[in-house]
């Protein structure tokens, strides 16, 4: 767990539209996926975290095994055996080989933030982005045999996308230094060459077999655009389509010097590089790795009350503001009677009870953190600063052993209501929350988000792949949640919700916030 809190006030609901459930789930869209296309037409996609293969001129996609989910980004290796891809299924991002034997091996190094991953022609090595320097994301390759890695850049600012031209001799990649956007190109023994400025979001370069042009996404106020950068003398910059509404970000991938497939608007599209417009490539992949836990007769829980005064007071101030219309409500009086509010309405005189008058005050609801990492130096002192942003209730994961749910209970030392979360390995029914940390799911793990469901313990995944499967409550973030360069959320995460809402703890912290 890293030492960090996420104050979040409330929580959103997000609600998928979905189609009916059935006995087996068949998509034929999917939500800013990529693609790559190896020479003998076989394509390969990722589609809701996992890699899926399809022949090029469409039909039933087969789901690989072995992949380390969610997976991004798969690339064919030059031989068509293997498939080199990122993952955040450990935590950070990392670079994944899975090999002809179907099994998954980690390239990249725990504790570094490695994406981007592409092949050398030779088939040897890997190259990739990695934040590991103190300049912002470098190029860095490793050695497939050896595991041996170095760096290639160390520029400042990020460079991204790389990708070698097919003899393996050019590299070309994309820089960024503030909202200075560079295409890239270097030769073998050459400078380096900049083919572009842009003050637009340049990605996903990509090289034509015959190394005479770059295709490349540029994003503009109406969403990506594709482009090419023709390498003659000088560089000819022209737009090969903006035809498509929702282009993804991913790059081109080109079976021949001719034959080009790449993504947009729910589906693979393929392309003549002559033809003013690309085809759909209809897909159909029939989910069956997607398991559900068992929930019925789901046991309701109320938060007990803890030490209510044993009398009716009155807390009043100027104004109060809920949330259930956009202005104040102007001279309220809020009734607490048994430590529950009874009554909010307009002011007034009231019997036989004590009334705290704020003044000129505003009262707002107090703030609930759905769920917080806790830092390892949470103190008791911690717990008068959280009340000071309106929080008063916590859910906390990996708290200190010795701090109690009572601590913040006094007036030496006031706090919100503390409730512990636990992982789903070790949580009870006692729980305030279970939390499954980025992994893939069990059937074990099925039967404790089960259990655990049913004793009426809400479970939160950190990762929407493995959390979307197993039918959780809550997902950390939206940002976790994949949706297109416009926005939206196609038929493959609507049918994995199942029409189920989803409750989406904070629409601005992720687990790498």
């Amino acid at each position: 767990m890293a030492a960090r809190l996420y104050f979040v006030a409330g929580v959103a609901c997000l609600n998928f539209c979905a189609l009916p459930a059935s006995a087996q789930t068949v998509l034929t869209e999917g939500t800013n996926i990529s693609a790559d296309v190896h020479a003998d037409g076989q394509i390969v996609f990722d589609l809701l975290g996992n890699l899926w293969t399809v022949p090029s001129a469409g039909g039933q996609a087969s789901e690989l095994d072995g992949v380390v989910a969610p997976a991004r980004s798969p690339q064919w290796s030059p031989d068509g055996n293997a498939v080199v891809y990122e993952s955040t299924g450990t935590g950070n991002r990392q670079i994944w080989l899975r090999t002809e034997t179907g099994d998954s091996r980690q390239l990249s190094r725990d504790g570094y933030s490695d994406q981007f991953p592409a092949w050398h022609p030779d088939g040897t090595r890997v190259i990739f982005s990695s934040g590991r320097g103190d300049t912002g994301l470098d190029l860095w390759e490793v050695d497939i045999a050896t595991g041996l890695q170095w760096r290639i850049s160390s520029d400042d600012g990020d460079e991204l996308d790389p990708t070698w031209s097919e003899d393996g001799r050019d590299l070309a990649f994309v820089h960024r230094e503030d909202d200075d956007w560079r295409l890239v190109l270097r030769r073998r023994g050459q400078p380096e060459q900049i083919l572009l400025h842009s003050t637009e979001p340049l990605r996903k370069p990509s090289w034509r077999p015959d190394g005479t042009l770059l295709t490349y996404l540029r994003k503009g106020a109406d969403g990506y655009r594709l482009e090419m950068a023709i390498l003659s003398n000088p560089v000819l910059v022209r737009t090969l389509s903006d035809r498509e509404k929702d282009l993804f970000l991913a790059p081109v991938a080109w079976r021949d010097r001719q034959r080009m497939i790449y993504s947009g608007d729910g589906m693979l599209l393929g392309r003549q590089f002559e033809d003013r417009r690309a085809t759909p490539i209809h897909f159909r992949a029939a989910l069956t790795s997607v398991r559900r836990s068992n929930i019925a007769n789901t046991e309701k829980r109320e938060l007990p009350i803890i030490d209510p005064a044993g009398s009716r007071f009155v807390i009043r101030a100027a104004r109060l503001f809920d949330g259930s219309a956009t202005t104040y409500r102007e001279q309220v009086d809020v009734v607490v009677q048994d430590g529950v509010i009874a009554d909010v309405g307009s002011r007034r005189d009231w019997p036989n009870a004590v009334v705290l008058d704020l003044g000129n005050a505003t009262i707002m609801p107090g703030f609930i953190d759905a769920y917080a990492d806790a830092p390892t130096n949470l103190s008791v002192e911690s717990g008068i600063a959280l009340l000071s942003y309106g929080i008063t209730t916590l859910v906390a994961g990996e708290l200190p052993q010795d701090f109690g749910a009572t601590v913040w209970h006094n007036e030496a030392t006031p706090g919100p209501r503390l409730l512990r979360a636990d992982s789903i390995n070790t949580a009870t029914k006692e729980s305030a929350l279970a939390y499954l940390a980025p992994s893939a799911i069990s059937d074990d793990d099925l039967d404790r988000i089960g259990r655990l469901r049913k004793s009426g313990v809400p479970v939160l995944a950190y990762n929407w792949s493995p959390g979307l499967g197993a039918d959780v409550d809550l997902l950390l973030g939206v940002d976790n949640l994949p949706a297109s360069p416009a926005g939206v959320r196609y038929q493959d995460l609507g049918l994995v919700a199942n029409g189920a809402h989803i409750t989406v703890v904070s629409g601005l912290a992720d687990a790498g916030t």
